[in-house]
């Protein structure tokens, strides 16, 4: 490996680590932000829903402004948006504000696509495993391939695309899988502090434990996810990647003995890690219409990350937050009968 492709690449592990570490260390704190904004489990995810909304306006607008501005300028601009973010999070806690909280989150999540979009496209990264393996969130893909939507060649028009493509029966199916897994890898970006603590009864320290367990599962699934592909199919993988998934939701949701919530939390991460990108990677896993199918696949995952916060939020609110995770453990089952879809096309 030459010293300019090794320098590309150490570049790319440094731009692609600073948001997920920006993200893991507010997310780990959830609890305590939650206390210090006096809010209830339900308005707490309507606060994380600001993040989901900065987000959209990023997927909207980065692509744009990165033809008209450039990558350099568009990366810089997302770092700065990381950082008022961190700013603005700073003074509602200081204030008690639960909207300047919402408005935080918003221009966090808007940076956060920013520098996911621009890093994609200049590393010329767009569907792989390496990309995602430093980066500790649950949002980097649908970024990504929102933006292959404006790079399309094909020669009908992109609307015949869309309408043709909404018609396949095995994209749909893959549909439900991404929904799933983006939605069982979302809920713990977003509530796993907060579950261990409030359902689990640890104390915060350990409630923010958990949350780097789980990253470590995702981080494991990840550097191991090429080889063991390569190995046993993406089929198969999918399949182990569904029941760890579920039968780690499933544990969270059952026990009541904390050395079995610790391991269960390792099979979720593990189990969420590859679920997502395998499934944008077979929804692409053809030789027409590459681009739009990977992006509807990805706008049927986002719906699970726009969605998840307020859905999860008043079920917690109102039944608690083991109960809360109930339908995310029945989408991932679900999502296990739908699995077959992804398998690989033999070549004639």
């Amino acid at each position: 490996m030459s010293s300019s492709v090794l320098r590309q690449k150490m570049a790319l592990f440094s731009l692609m680590f600073l948001p997920g570490f920006a993200w893991s260390s507010w997310i780990t704190r959830t609890p305590l932000i939650r206390d210090t904004l006096h809010a209830s489990t339900e308005v707490f995810g309507l606060i994380l829903f600001g993040f989901s909304c900065g987000s959209m306006v990023g997927i909207l607008w980065s692509g744009k402004l990165i033809n008209k501005y450039g990558i350099r300028r568009v990366t810089l601009a997302g770092f700065m948006l990381l950082a008022i973010g961190f700013l603005l999070l700073a003074v509602a806690l200081l204030l008690a504000n639960q909207p300047v909280a919402f408005c935080a989150l918003a221009l966090f999540g808007m940076g956060m696509t920013a520098l996911n979009i621009s890093i994609n496209l200049h590393f010329g990264i767009i569907i792989s495993l390496t990309a995602l393996t430093l980066a500790l969130q649950f949002t980097h893909m649908p970024w990504a391939s929102a933006l292959v939507a404006e790079q399309h060649s094909e020669n009908r028009s992109y609307k015949a695309q869309v309408i043709h493509e909404l018609k396949d029966a095995r994209l749909m199916l893959l549909g439900v899988v991404i929904l799933a897994m983006a939605l069982a890898e979302g809920s713990a970006n977003d509530w796993l502090p907060l579950l261990m603590i409030d359902a689990h009864g640890f104390s915060h320290t350990s409630g923010s434990l958990f949350f780097v367990g789980f990253a470590a599962g995702m981080t494991v699934g990840r550097f191991a996810g090429g080889y063991i592909v390569n190995q046993f199919g993406r089929t198969a993988i999918l399949k182990f990647s569904v029941i760890s998934a579920a039968l780690g939701l499933g544990l969270i949701i059952l026990t009541h003995m904390q050395w079995l919530a610790a391991l269960a939390v390792i099979l979720w991460g593990i189990g969420a890690s590859l679920g997502f990108p395998l499934t944008i990677s077979a929804a692409g896993a053809t030789d027409e219409n590459r681009a739009v199918r990977v992006t509807l696949a990805a706008i049927l995952g986002y719906i699970a990350f726009l969605v998840g916060p307020p859905a999860l939020g008043f079920i917690g609110e109102h039944a608690g937050l083991r109960i809360a995770m109930l339908p995310v453990l029945c989408m991932v089952i679900l999502a296990f009968f739908c699995t077959s879809v992804a398998r690989e096309k033999k070549p004639r």
